[in-house]
């Protein structure tokens, strides 16, 4: 009984000690890191995001700061206002400040070669030449400044966007009332703008001063409502700083004024006034100045809920760090505890068996290089150690033994290894008989494939294994693309019947060994060998189109077969053999097309008398004759 339950103590001791608090921790630890990684990056994508929209509203400041004295001197121009008078209404000098927001505008990175926005720079370059030359009017000049805004504002509200949709699962209560807060913070702008710059290229002062289009006046009076629908209840969702901006604006005389002359618009625009300011230049002046500070006022509330924004990103950051650095510590603490719990049951445990069983494991897992096992120790497990030395050093052999056998190595010396200990004997005659049979099987294969593809006459190539090879180097002619070419000879010996009839089919087979003979001692190792058939044989050679080769191996296989001679009753009966030849194509998708051409050479080389050679596509001046 005692042998029986000290495993399952062990075994319970590890369970409880080690596995089952790793087990927790791990699982706690992966989810609360997991969740809080994601909140942190989450958080980090939102600042970025927060300053990528930050940039876009500046370009949109910095391109209305353009818009404003652009506008002011072209309704000077259309009033006949002089730049002085222009100057002393606004309290600036308009010229100077177009001069710096032009350069602000041509620094902006959405503007250049390769932005967002290039082509819509190109239209503001026009533009400033028409108003540099008094040719633009004022409708002109709001159309392209308000179509490049909406395009940034479509730019930003698309980023806001993504950044929201990123953001729908963050647990954070702040960083989504943020998120809407500058929303309803853009949307503000957007509407607030859209009062001062109407729809048709018009703006406020149009309605102020002249007649404006029912477009202009409809523009007008959606753009207020949409102003004082989005600002009705967003006020008290706004962080600390976009609501300290917001109360500076409302409580402030700008938006009073604005508020005013955006009424009056309405008015006139609905027939209720005439234009008040037709004629009043002080006003007009008042009007630009008064539009300026409110948009700016506007993109400082935006401004202000993107710092807002930030804020609850980085506290929502830090405590996702904070959360993680807990996380961390208490995880490491645990497996310090865990790891010390471990270290005294190792104490407890004989150390011996843990190298066992770890060893076992190895071999179990098909890892057999192991170091040897100490022998020392208590009598049992010095005998256990020591038949598993055994046990591995034979596994070692069979290993190794097997693996020369599966490589069909047989001639490798350590097959005639005898293996090790009492295991290997028991196994030694298994391994012998497996031995003889790789080597059976072996010279069985060697003697099939032999047999598959050789001639029995004559030791070449058969048919089949001749067409095989032939497709091989005809393959190697299209990768080549044509620095390579297969001249095919086909080769008939002359006379066969005659040779059976006067010696008999012996004196065949005797003349037909002799080509053959003839083919091997002209070729090369590399060209493909065959009999084809009856008294037929092939040549395939391949090599490059410029080469002599083919031309000096055609006349060398004939003279080498006129050499060759056969005894006969008469006496001594010399040898010849025709030679068709047929060079491969571009065109040639199989090697049936050159064989059929190099027949037909044949066909013509035999018509011609004993011993001739035929180029296939050659004129008759043009054969060679052996």
């Amino acid at each position: 009984m005692g042998n029986g339950l000290f495993p399952l103590s062990i075994r319970t001791l590890f369970v409880v000690i080690l596995i089952v608090p790793l087990l927790i921790v791990m699982g706690v630890s992966w989810t609360v890191v997991a969740r809080q990684l994601s909140t942190r990056r989450h958080a980090e994508s939102a600042r970025q995001s927060s300053l990528t929209l930050d940039a876009l509203l500046r370009a949109r400041v910095d391109l209305y700061d353009e818009y404003i004295p652009s506008q002011a001197i072209v309704v000077a121009r259309a009033y006949q206002v002089s730049p002085a008078t222009l100057n002393s209404l606004l309290g600036v000098n308009v010229q100077s400040e177009l001069v710096a927001a032009r350069r602000t505008v041509d620094r902006l990175v959405v503007f250049g070669a390769t932005g967002a926005y290039h082509t819509e720079y190109a239209q503001l370059t026009d533009l400033r030449r028409g108003i540099d030359h008094a040719t633009a009017s004022g409708n002109e000049v709001a159309a392209v400044f308000n179509q490049i805004g909406s395009k940034i504002t479509d730019r930003w509200q698309a980023t806001f966007n993504s950044l929201s949709r990123a953001d729908e699962s963050s647990d954070s209560p702040i960083t989504k009332a943020r998120l809407s807060a500058l929303d309803s913070s853009f949307g503000a702008l957007t509407s607030g703008l859209g009062e001062e710059n109407l729809s048709g290229g018009g703006s406020l002062e149009t309605l102020l001063t002249a007649t404006a289009t029912p477009a202009q006046v409809q523009s007008l009076i959606v753009s207020h409502e949409q102003f004082v629908t989005s600002t009705r209840s967003f006020p008290a969702s706004l962080g600390p700083h976009a609501s300290a901006a917001w109360i500076s604006l409302t409580d402030g005389p700008i938006a009073t004024r604005f508020d005013s002359y955006v009424q009056t618009g309405i008015a006139v625009g609905l027939g209720h006034l005439v234009p008040p300011f037709a004629t009043n230049s002080t006003e007009i002046g008042e009007i630009g100045r008064v539009e300026v500070a409110w948009a700016s006022s506007l993109t400082d509330v935006v401004l202000a809920s993107s710092v807002d924004l930030r804020t609850a990103t980085v506290d929502q950051a830090n405590s996702a760090t904070h959360a993680l650095i807990v996380t961390y510590t208490l995880t490491s603490l645990l497996l310090v505890l865990a790891l010390g719990a471990v270290r005294i049951l190792s104490r407890q445990v004989r150390r011996p068996l843990d190298r066992i069983v770890a060893a076992a494991t190895s071999v179990q897992e098909g890892e057999l290089d192991i170091p040897t096992l100490d022998e020392s120790g208590p009598r049992e497990l010095a005998l256990a150690s020591a038949a598993f030395n055994e046990m591995a050093s034979t596994l070692r052999a069979v290993q190794a033994q097997a693996i020369a056998l599966s490589g069909a190595d047989l001639d490798n010396p350590i097959l005639r290894r005898q293996l090790p200990g009492r295991t290997g004997a028991a196994l030694q005659t298994a391994l012998n008989q497996l031995h003889y049979s790789v080597q059976a099987g072996e010279a069985e294969r060697e003697a099939l494939l032999e047999r598959a593809t050789r001639d029995s006459l004559t030791g070449l190539l058969n048919r089949g294994a001749a067409l095989e090879a032939l497709k091989l180097d005809l393959a190697a002619v299209r990768r080549s693309r044509g620095e390579l070419n297969l001249t095919l000879f086909f080769i008939d010996l002359d006379g066969l019947k005659a040779i059976n009839d006067s010696v008999g089919h012996d004196g065949g087979d005797i003349a037909i060994r002799a080509v053959a003979d003839a083919l091997r001692a002209t070729t090369r190792a590399s060209d493909v060998i065959a009999r084809f058939g009856g008294d037929e044989f092939v040549v395939g050679w391949l090599g490059s189109p410029d080469s002599d080769v083919p031309e000096e191996l055609a006349g060398r296989i004939a003279a080498h077969v006129a050499q060759s001679e056969i005894r006969t009753p008469e006496g001594a009966m010399a040898l010849a053999c025709s030679i068709g030849v047929a060079v491969s194509e571009p065109s040639d998708s199989s090697i049936e097309t050159l064989i059929e051409r190099a027949d037909r050479a044949l066909y013509g080389a035999k018509a011609d008398g004993r011993g001739q050679i035929r180029w296939f596509g050659r004129t008759a001046s043009a054969v060679l004759q052996a």
